[in-house]
């Protein structure tokens, strides 16, 4: 067979792993998610051509998302453009569905990843994340929205009707589990790629034996045991993957096929040491291949297909400066007053939309209102006023259940009026 590795598949790989700060752009100033406290401002290249409806975009991350208090929004509308799963294979990194925004060779501005004070406020807010990498597990997993085209987790006990199998043994329990002492067999999904297309699938090997496990369509095939190899076989077309280096039984894998209509390449990771070889379009279903008869077992996590990047190169995706937001601010005018005057206290909250609150002690509202709330204290008479000391004010934010810090009031009691003592004046 004719190896070489394809330029377009090269950029493929190597795009995903670039990201460069120099993004620029407010986070804070347009629309943007209530309560977000922090963010980066992020800019989209396609170099490859503008991206089509529903592209799925590869954004590596500054911060562990898992957390649940981070979201990718869009700064024109303070809403995440699009659904967002956080993925376990080369370190953190997310898939973000664009749906209908797209990105162009210059460059898209106006996306920001933002952060908020408190954990899990975003899983289901756009966010999700693969079933193995939360506790517990499948509790946020949203691969079928951001992978609308073909997207199985394996969840639950009972394999999905959409497979078939024939000799082997499957076994389901939220992942699935094959093992064979026959030669070479498959399971079949009634689901079927044509090219250009990405497959992915996430996989472990159990232990030694020889059994081979991966990824195939009915016209290529991937597979590898515990040293990443492949061996001929009369369905598949396979390939050899020696030069990615040994893999380790017990370690999970990052399998995919990337075809261009010509040429297929095998990653793993991905790895930029893969293989292509070229040969006529596939077009068939999805398999998950498995055989040479040994005794370990091949345990899948999920698998999906993907949108092909234009001209198979990967859009960029670089990082500003992390922004911070001030959040809500309280004011105190005077902050130091006397019976006889008067106090305004007033709450200001960003976005405008939120409901703000003049608060004291915090938790409890003296007074509320749209974006902003005004309390004040009339100190016409020693009776109306409050008594002398300090009081601690705060804005709080209970939309985002963001407060400010607190600012302190001061009452003084009223300056002495002196005294006149009349006398009889001597002539």
């Amino acid at each position: 067979m004719n190896f070489k590795l394809n330029i377009a598949v090269l950029l493929f790989c190597l795009s995903i792993l670039i990201g460069t700060a120099n993004a620029t752009g407010s986070c804070f100033t347009g629309s943007y998610p209530a309560g977000a406290t922090a963010a980066w401002p992020l800019t989209f290249t396609s170099p490859g051509g503008t991206t089509g409806t529903g592209f799925q975009i590869y954004v590596t991350l500054p911060v562990n998302v898992l957390t649940g208090n981070y979201l990718i929004a869009n700064t024109a509308t303070g809403a995440a453009p699009g659904p967002q799963w956080v993925e376990p294979a080369n370190g953190l990194a997310l898939y973000m569905n664009l749906g209908s925004n797209t990105i162009g060779t210059t460059g898209n501005t106006g996306y920001c990843l933002y952060s908020f004070p408190s954990a899990s406020t975003q899983w289901g807010n756009g966010l999700g994340a693969a079933p193995q990498i939360t506790t517990p597990q499948y509790a946020h997993d949203n691969g079928n929205t951001v992978f609308p085209s073909f997207y199985d987790n394996f969840y639950g006990t009972t394999l999905a009707s959409s497979w078939h199998y024939g000799v082997g043994t499957v076994f389901v329990n939220n992942g699935l589990t094959t093992t064979t002492t026959a030669p070479w067999w498959d399971i079949t999904s009634t689901y079927q790629v044509t090219a250009p297309f990405v497959l992915d699938t996430y996989m472990v090997q159990t232990g030694s034996g020889g059994a081979y496990g991966g990824l195939s369509t009915t016209g290529f095939a991937m597979d590898y045991d515990g040293a990443l190899e492949a061996s001929g076989d009369p369905v598949f077309y396979l390939l050899y993957l020696t030069s990615v280096g040994t893999a380790s039984y017990g370690t999970h894998y990052l399998l995919s096929l990337i075809s261009d209509s010509i040429t297929t390449t095998a990653t793993v990771n991905y790895n930029l040491y893969s293989h292509s070889i070229n040969m006529a379009s596939p077009t068939g279903n999805v398999i998950l291949p498995n055989g040479n008869s040994g005794a370990n077992t091949n345990l899948y996590q999920w698998v999906r297909a993907r949108v092909y990047p234009p001209e198979g190169v990967m859009p960029t995706v670089t990082y500003g400066a992390v922004q911070a937001n001030g959040g809500p601010t309280i004011s105190i005018s005077p902050s130091s007053a006397t019976y006889g005057s008067s106090v305004t206290i007033t709450a200001s909250c960003t976005p405008g939309t939120d409901t703000c609150g003049v608060d004291s002690p915090l938790g409890t509202h003296l007074a509320t209102g749209t974006g902003t709330a005004t309390y004040t204290i009339a100190c016409s008479t020693k009776a109306n006023c409050k008594a002398v000391g300090s009081y601690t004010y705060y804005a709080n934010d209970i939309t985002s259940s963001f407060a400010s810090a607190g600012s302190v009031l001061t009452i003084t009691a009223a300056p002495t009026i002196p005294t006149c003592t009349y006398g009889t004046q001597s002539v």
